[in-house]
């Protein structure tokens, strides 16, 4: 029964090893082989998703599909929808300029330009927090007598060596 299953196993994978041999991409042009390199920086990978199709060195199969396909013609928009259509929406890099994915690239810069009025706001509170602050130091509480004593103990402490004048 082993053999059997072995047998089977074995038979499957020289099938499938040489049905990928089958595919043969025919000899490309400049304007087809920039069209297919488009196309492929425009996806993401299916099996690594942190690599562009372009990069990734799992998915050969897709690299040689994509180039039959701008071979025949195909260009680099039909080629990426495509794609998309077999492996679904999160193999495209950039969201689709229309529909939900029209969503991300407005929320983009809005969430930016409300990022960057809120720090502004904050510096300019804290600004104000320090003007004040150095308004009220001005108006101290403490008498001639005192700001003498004081001013006496500072010296007398920076004479000691335990801080530097």
């Amino acid at each position: 029964m082993k053999r059997v299953v072995f047998a089977l196993v074995l038979l499957v994978a020289t099938t499938l090893g040489s049905a990928q041999a089958q595919l043969q991409v025919p000899k490309l042009t400049p304007e087809q082989e920039r069209t297919a390199v488009a196309a492929m920086e425009r996806l993401r990978s299916p099996v690594t998703p942190f690599h562009t199709v372009d990069m990734c060195p799992s998915v050969p199969a897709l690299r040689d599909t994509i180039r039959l396909a701008a071979a025949q013609g195909m260009t680099t928009e039909q080629i990426v929808e495509d794609v998309v259509a077999r492996y679904g929406e999160e193999v495209r890099l950039l969201p689709k300029r229309s529909g939900v994915g029209l969503l991300a690239w407005i929320a983009t810069p809005l969430l930016l330009l409300a990022g960057a009025v809120l720090v502004f706001v904050r510096l300019r509170r804290g600004q104000e927090t320090l003007a004040a602050v150095g308004e009220r130091q001005e108006e101290s509480d403490l008498t001639e007598e005192e700001r003498d004593r004081l001013a006496a103990a500072l010296r007398d402490w920076e004479r000691s060596g335990e801080v530097e004048p």
